[in-house]
C-alpha cells in the first residue's frame, strides 16, 4: 500500500470521477416512473461515455458509469417495491 498522498487534481481519472459524481449529484432523487428523468440520465452517462471514449481510461469511466446507472436504478425500483406495499 502506498503512503503519503498523491495529487490526482486535474488528471484523467480525476476529470472521470468529477463528471460521473455530478451524474449521481444531479439525478440522486430518482423519479422512477418519470420517462423524462430517465431519458436525461441515459443522455447523461452518455454524454461522459462519448467524453472519454478514446481515452486510455475509457474501460474505467464505463464501469463508474454503469455502476451509478445501476444504482440508481436499483433505488428506483426499491422506491417502486416499497410503495407497491
Amino acid at each position: 500500500m502506498a503512503t503519503g498522498k498523491v495529487s490526482l487534481s486535474g488528471t484523467l481519472e480525476w476529470s472521470i470521477f468529477t463528471d460521473v459524481w455530478m451524474i449521481f449529484k444531479n439525478f440522486y432523487n430518482v423519479q422512477p416512473d418519470n420517462d423524462a428523468y430517465w431519458q436525461a440520465l441515459v443522455n447523461a452517462a452518455d454524454v461522459i461515455a462519448c467524453k472519454y471514449a478514446n481515452t486510455p481510461c475509457k474501460n474505467m469511466a464505463e464501469k463508474l458509469i454503469l455502476s451509478v446507472v445501476d444504482e440508481l436504478e436499483r433505488r428506483g425500483q426499491a422506491y417502486r417495491r416499497k410503495r407497491s406495499v
